[in-house]
């Protein structure tokens, strides 16, 4: 008889305990949004005692959660392994927990507009990195199956996902969570590096902090870099390498030539030609995929000496003129040091001195020249020269393209603005920086950045962060009717311009024109028909732009699989806005679904999408473009 329910025991209840955990043990660990194992194994302990005792072993638990959870704030997790006794059921259950009230705390800056810079602040100040594989894992949802690739053909590699509720937006806010917790990391590094006499923060540390303005762990590039340490090491060993300075077969200099062979066997090579101007190359994150590890000096540097380090090597980068190289300091003082080009075909060059004048020299360079050029320099010095090859490959990639890269340019340049800001302490911030990055003024700007600024640069900063913070929040109070505005279109529309036919969605309009001055340099009022007196829609493009268009300029289109897929790959705030899509496909029209947000801003345009999407809209006819002069701006 179970005491628990009073009802008999069956026969197989009786089976031995062991039996019981060699077939829990079975359970797959995953790392998903089902999380069907572990949600299995708490079945079990709601069943009988007998069966509660067996799922409650730690033995079962460690896989799921060493599975499940592979960042974390390390003094948190010992002090959670220390009250736990180290019982991994127990420490999986309180991190579920901790998942559970991040998790409720996002779904609160995603429904409710107002306070989202200070609830955003909370999650960041007290769960930090304890909580990012569940913010990870929900920004990695199903998508809906308008939005799957292969979804016109009906299927493709993990399809049967079922539709989560809200995938869009919940993806959209989880995500700009990870970037808070990632930039206030990062940044709180890089304050060390700017503000301490000693260098506690290496050069690893230091240029991993670029990937979190990609919303990417740090942690994450070093957990990599040792597994390509690991591989290094397996193949300088089965090549019968020796990698014990004690040994007296150790060869330094001729080792240091076999890790670069077997670096440039794994794809690091020095990049040519467009490849020079990768925006990933100054990125720890974008080096981890194949496609961009043909790259600069600098990212070759940085990459052997990390596996350098963890070989027992003693590499550093060097401040050299016009290309980075690597110093070498050899294990007996005695012995001379070297200098490494990573691009050439070349062994390290050992110098015949170890006076500094004369190691100028030997390198070409001026005696009283800066001893940095050939020794080890101040990683802040390389954080800068990474922030300045940033702003470079920006630029370079502006002037040629207008594609979905936008984006990435604003998230290059708040990095690159983060170092000068830091380094110069001149405050220019960067305006748009935020619309790609809602919830950075506070928890990351405010709270990380502007205490380290001088008392001008930091009153500039924090101004700055406050005025956003309180636009924001004064915007959130209103709403939007059309039923008091002659407006044509409605938010969700998919619309064509008349004049460029660039292809978007509107997110959001005005009555009445409310950017005269910022517009009159590139379209001129003779040019609108109807003057600024018309109803102006924000129109997110096809390519990733965000533009400020007259109605006289719009035409809706219908919606297909194809707009509304480079639409949200062309830039993530698209998920900010866009729940799914509505097509009535007899009649060949639709719209995009609004998020809570955009109903809360435009509360009657979800009622008139869903009746454009049903019988259509009546609109006004319009000069063909044949009847139209040639345009003389551009908005």
């Amino acid at each position: 008889m179970d005491v628990d329910s009073g009802t008999p025991e069956p026969p197989w209840s009786r089976l031995p305990t062991e039996l019981y955990a060699h077939i829990l043990s079975f359970f797959p660990p995953a790392r998903d949004h089902a999380d069907s194992s572990a949600k299995t194994l708490a079945s079990c302990l709601c069943t009988n005692r007998h069966l509660r005792a067996v799922a409650l072993h730690p033995g079962l638990w460690e896989p799921h959660y060493r599975a499940r959870y592979t960042e974390r704030v390390e003094e948190n997790e010992a002090r959670r392994a220390a009250e736990t006794g180290g019982d991994w059921a127990r420490m999986y259950a309180a991190r579920r927990a901790l998942d559970r009230a991040a998790l409720v705390a996002v779904d609160e800056i995603r429904l409710h507009l107002c306070g989202r810079h200070l609830v955003a602040r909370k999650i960041a100040q007290e769960y930090s990195f304890d909580v990012w594989d569940a913010l990870e894992i929900e920004a990695q949802l199903p998508l809906p199956v308008y939005f799957r690739v292969g979804a016109d053909e009906g299927r493709e590699e993990g399809e049967e996902a079922p539709e989560v509720p809200h995938a869009l937006p919940r993806r959209y806010w989880a995500r700009a969570m990870l970037g808070v917790i990632a930039r206030r990391y990062a940044l709180g590094q890089w304050v060390r590096l700017y503000s301490s006499a000693d260098e506690t923060v290496s050069f690893e540390e230091a240029l991993a902090g670029l990937s979190a303005f990609f919303d990417e762990s740090p942690k994450k590039v070093s957990v990599w870099l040792n597994g390509l340490a690991d591989q290094c090491r397996k193949q300088l060993v089965s090549a019968g390498v020796v990698l014990d300075p004690e040994s007296t077969n150790y060869d330094l200099r001729a080792l240091c030539v076999h890790i670069r062979t077997a670096l440039r066997e794994m794809g690091f090579k020095n990049a040519e030609s467009v490849d020079f101007y990768n925006l990933l190359n100054q990125f720890p994150h974008g080096l981890m995929q194949q496609e961009n590890r043909r790259t600069i000096p600098m990212s070759l540097v940085y990459i052997f000496v990390a596996v350098c380090q963890r070989l027992g090597i003693r590499a550093s980068p060097t401040n050299f003129p016009g290309k980075v190289l690597c110093h070498i300091a050899p294990q007996n003082p005695e012995e001379r040091e070297m200098i490494f080009d990573l691009c050439k075909d070349e062994p390290p060059f050992v110098f015949t001195s170890n006076d500094p004048a004369l190691m100028l020299a030997e390198m070409g360079l001026p005696s009283d020249a800066r001893i940095d050029f050939i020794r080890p320099c101040n990683i802040s010095i390389m954080l800068h020269r990474a922030a300045a090859n940033i702003i470079i490959s920006v630029r370079w990639n502006q002037r040629r393209t207008m594609d979905a890269a936008v984006e990435k340019f604003t998230w290059c340049s708040y990095a690159s603005f983060c170092v000068f800001l830091l380094q110069a302490q001149d405050n220019q911030i960067l305006s748009h920086i935020m619309d790609s990055k809602p919830l950075d003024a506070l928890a990351v700007l405010d709270d990380v950045l502007s205490p380290r600024l001088t008392s001008s640069a930091r009153a500039g900063l924090s101004r700055h962060c406050t005025d956003l913070v309180d636009t924001e929040e004064e915007a959130a109070r209103m709403m939007s009717m059309r039923s008091t505005h002659s407006v044509k279109y409605f938010v969700g529309m998919v619309v064509r311009h008349l004049w460029y036919d660039y292809v978007g969605c509107v997110i959001g309009w005005h009555p009445l024109c409310l950017a005269k001055e910022d517009l009159t340099p590139v379209i001129e009022v003779q040019r609108l028909r109807r003057g600024w007196d018309q109803p102006f829609y924000w129109v997110v493009t096809v390519d990733g732009a965000k533009r400020y268009v007259a109605e006289e300029d719009l035409e809706p289109i219908p919606v297909t699989r194809e707009i509304a897929r480079n639409m949200f790959e062309g830039r993530t705030i698209f998920g900010r806005y866009f729940d799914g899509v509505e097509v009535d496909e007899e009649q060949s029209r639709g719209r995009l679904l609004p998020t809570e947000e955009l109903k809360t801003l435009y509360p009657e345009d979800n009622q008139a999408g869903a009746a454009w999407a049903a019988v259509g809209l009546s609109s006004a006819a319009k000069p063909s473009r044949r009847e139209r002069p040639e345009p003389l701006g551009r908005t």
